[in-house]
């Protein structure tokens, strides 16, 4: 689960296992070359998601109209945005299945989120054992061969390490 100041007053949490970064995708044939150009984009976003906050913020003149689902990423196809924010794995892993000519990732985020294990409150003796895994995950390099197996195939570089400090 995503950490979250709010969350994490329901929940505790582990240490990290996955930072995803907020990125923006863009059509190639928009025209839109770097953040400047998303000024008075058209933006696609995943409804309840952290990114329609960060966008709406980031952007106040932009067109933002949020989605369920991966209806976010029918729109984009279907020209109906010129933008789509999301997680870095998210927009990779559309365009290892989409027609990948047709969008470009531009360069720069819009932050990232740092996700852990979500644990009952109160239970510090379960929250100590998924950090000590993930931390023997990391120093064994079992981590590093889990990611390339998985995630890595997608994201190439891994931006975190297993059992960095969540908050």
């Amino acid at each position: 689960m995503t950490w979250t100041a709010a969350r994490a007053e329901q929940v505790d949490f582990s240490a990290v296992y996955f930072t995803n970064y907020f990125k923006v995708m863009v059509r190639k044939d928009s025209g839109i070359t770097n953040f400047d150009g998303l000024r008075i984009a058209r933006f696609a976003n995943n409804k309840g998601s952290l990114l329609e906050k960060i966008t709406r913020e980031r952007f106040p003149e932009a067109t933002l109209i949020s989605y369920d689902g991966n209806q976010a990423y029918v729109a984009i196809e279907q020209k109906l945005v010129d933008a789509l924010a999301s997680g870095e794995l998210f927009l990779r892993t559309f365009l290892a299945n989409a027609d990948s000519a047709k969008y470009v990732i531009l360069d720069g985020d819009l932050g990232y989120s740092k996700i852990g294990f979500a644990v009952r409150k109160g239970d510090p003796a379960w929250v100590d054992h998924l950090n000590k895994v993930l931390v023997d995950l990391e120093k064994s390099g079992e981590g590093q061969k889990m990611y390339d197996r998985t995630i890595g195939p997608i994201m190439k570089e891994r931006a975190f390490k297993f059992g960095d400090p969540i908050n």
